[in-house]
């Protein structure tokens, strides 16, 4: 549902313009409001809704009586937060996520399939460049 990498900037005030590709997917689905939390790697996943209760329908069938269950649902939901862009498209972003993805000004959004990351724009670079040296080698092993 969502693709494309964006370079776009935070404000002061820690809202985020989401790119307008972005917008129109979500105005395609009537998707109003957006979950955000602590992705993988030191970014910030944002899920429509629909995903949300997808992940908590998961979430929720693992056995909480395992240590790792507990630790990583608490982390999980409890820094999440639910964002509705506004008139201009932007979202707040809560300063406890900007400071877990090291988020400032330089920022880029990226479309992965049901969800949205977005990240520092240097440490985007970094995946980046990591992840296409050994795309061929990673794709026979994500198609085997």
């Amino acid at each position: 549902m969502f693709y494309g990498d964006f370079d776009h900037t935070i404000d002061g005030k820690g809202r985020l313009i989401l790119p307008s590709k972005i917008r129109d997917t979500l105005d395609k689905h009537s998707i109003t409001s957006l979950m955000i939390t602590r992705g993988l790697d030191q970014c910030l996943f944002l899920f429509p809704p629909s995903e949300w209760h997808t992940i908590e329908g998961r979430l929720r069938e693992r056995a909480f009586t395992k240590a790792v269950v507990r630790s990583f649902t608490r982390t999980f939901f409890a820094n999440a937060a639910e964002c509705m862009p506004d008139s201009h498209g932007r979202i707040l972003i809560p300063q406890k996520l900007r400071d877990y993805a090291g988020l400032e000004k330089e920022v880029t959004v990226a479309g992965v399939q049901n969800r949205i990351e977005v990240w520092a724009r240097d440490k985007w670079i970094k995946v980046l460049t990591k992840s296409q040296a050994n795309y061929e080698e990673v794709a026979e092993q994500v198609w085997d």
